[in-house]
């Protein structure tokens, strides 16, 4: 059962501290930011601009989940992609 003591938040991030992991060690804090890239070329430039965009300034990254995908049109063609992105990385202990 969760024992909401062990309950803290910073912004809009709730981090939890877990004693069931073996030899009591603590879990690692997760954190999630949002990020949006565009491309010209096509959504799967734009993610990999999240990621290249996310890596110069956060260590730890786990994961990118691309949560949207939009694109602007012009004269019945796409000019632009853009995704929209959550990215999941380890906190510094």
């Amino acid at each position: 059962m969760l024992d909401l003591n062990q309950v803290r938040t910073e912004g809009n991030l709730a981090m939890i501290n877990c004693d069931f992991h073996p030899k009591n060690r603590q879990s690692p804090m997760l954190k999630i930011i949002e990020l949006q890239a565009d491309s010209n070329a096509g959504w799967q430039e734009a993610a990999d601009q999240v990621v290249s965009v996310a890596t110069k300034t956060v260590r730890g990254i786990r994961t990118v989940r691309v949560d949207s995908f939009e694109a602007q049109v012009a004269e019945g063609l796409i000019v632009n992609y853009r995704v929209t992105a959550k990215v999941l990385f380890e906190l510094d202990s």
